[in-house]
């Protein structure tokens, strides 16, 4: 009976110590809600004082008034809300895809498929793109570039612009999306297309040494998009789904390898520490936050009107 005990305290002992080497994530099984659009674009400002998102809507509001549709800032240290942009202002559509510039007194995003910019005190609100069909801005770490994607026709691929919007080059070539800078400001991560399936691929910023980091047919999956590093440059974030299941939040190390699926959600940011990650959960449309393997998924922002005083 005392070796019948040890041999099951061994096994217990071995199968907790192999959970914890190969599995330090905690997981949700996939849903099937494809879509939610009350709050996304949530991002960090490097310092952390603030998270930005897109708000669409009034939850306690049955027909949401345009002047609650914009761009917002919550300030962590305060907790207060701050209407930076709204459809009052801007008129529609409503914006999307929003990116802090490295010193975090900017925030880049797309907006009637160009590309602007605004001070996070609402002044200096600039144009940088003027034709074709933009999106997905990222602000470089050396803060000199934004990189983003055109849509269609001909130039549709990923681009880069000065701050000021001068002197736009091409990287990619069509089929190119969701750019994303690799920490060295030499590189980059986007979407591409192998067949029926994205991948996730590697190249510099002429568009040369290009390789691919995931493929999307070893895991099923038929979509990828909002891809991020970690702040140490260690792991990268992004949105994938496969078929007849909503989106997952997903992690995988920078060389590709140990991809994982977190939590059902989309428009997932890294905090400015890399220890917590934003997102939005599918099923509540608000936002939420976990820690960087996956657990303690808690509400964070959503279900509340915060334009009267929510907490």
């Amino acid at each position: 009976m005392k070796y019948k005990l040890l041999i099951i305290l061994f096994i217990f002992i071995l199968n907790c110590s192999l959970f914890k080497s190969k599995d330090n994530y905690c997981t949700e099984e996939p849903g099937d809600v494809w879509s939610c659009r009350r709050y996304f674009g949530v991002t960090m400002s490097p310092d952390g004082d603030w998270v930005a998102f897109i708000y669409t809507g009034n939850p306690h509001d049955s027909t949401p008034k345009t002047d609650t549709i914009g761009i917002y800032l919550f300030n962590l240290r305060s907790f207060k809300f701050i209407n930076l942009l709204t459809d009052h202002m801007l008129n529609m559509p409503v914006p999307y895809h929003l990116d802090f510039s490295p010193d975090g007194e900017w925030i880049v995003f797309s907006w009637q498929k160009q590309i602007w910019k605004i001070k996070i005190n609402g002044d200096s609100l600039t144009q940088l793109t003027f034709s074709g069909e933009n999106f997905y801005p990222r602000w470089s770490p050396d803060a000199k570039k934004i990189i983003y994607h055109v849509l269609l026709g001909d130039s549709a691929g990923i681009w880069m612009i000065n701050i000021d919007g001068s002197t736009e080059r091409k990287i990619g070539k069509w089929g190119w999306s969701y750019p994303e800078w690799d920490i060295d400001n030499e590189h980059i991560i986007f979407v591409d297309w192998e067949g029926e399936y994205p991948v996730i691929a590697y190249a510099d910023t002429i568009g040369q040494h290009y390789k691919i980091l995931l493929r999307g047919s070893e895991f099923n999956i038929i979509q990828i998009k909002n891809l991020e590093y970690s702040p140490d440059g260690s792991k990268i974030l992004f949105v994938a789904r496969r078929p007849g299941e909503g989106p997952m939040v997903w992690v995988m190390d920078a060389d590709g390898s140990n991809p994982v699926p977190l939590a059902r959600g989309q428009c997932a940011n890294w905090s400015n520490d890399g220890e917590k990650i934003l997102y939005t959960q599918t099923e509540s449309c608000d936002i939420w936050i976990m820690d960087k393997n996956g657990c303690n998924k808690v509400p964070f922002i959503g279900d509340f009107n915060f334009l009267k005083g929510g907490k």
